[in-house]
């Protein structure tokens, strides 16, 4: 993803966020539809991250269980951890377990 894009997505996203701060009501689906966009964005032509992917997915299972803020934020968290360098990628991913 280019760094315009992905600025604009995070925009998007933090958008989305105070929205989701004044409503949840009617918000799921889009906030479902941000999860499946970054996975494109992220895996680019190759595949995602194991953070990144694990992030996504939590991120469903958040939207799904109608957590929507939660969902934004490990939206938000996923795309950002996708441009750490690699061995803080490594170092930060495997400290967390």
């Amino acid at each position: 993803m280019t760094t315009n894009r992905m600025e604009e997505f995070l925009t998007e996203l933090k958008s989305l966020y105070v929205k989701l701060e004044g409503t949840y009501e009617g918000n799921q689906p889009q906030v479902l539809q941000k999860v499946e966009e970054a996975r494109q964005l992220l895996a680019g032509d190759g595949n995602l991250g194991k953070w990144e992917k694990e992030l996504l997915e939590m991120a469903e299972r958040s939207g799904n269980a109608k957590f929507l803020c939660l969902a934004v934020q490990n939206i938000i968290k996923a795309t950002e951890v996708s441009h750490l360098s690699q061995d803080e990628y490594d170092r930060e991913f495997n400290c967390r377990k």
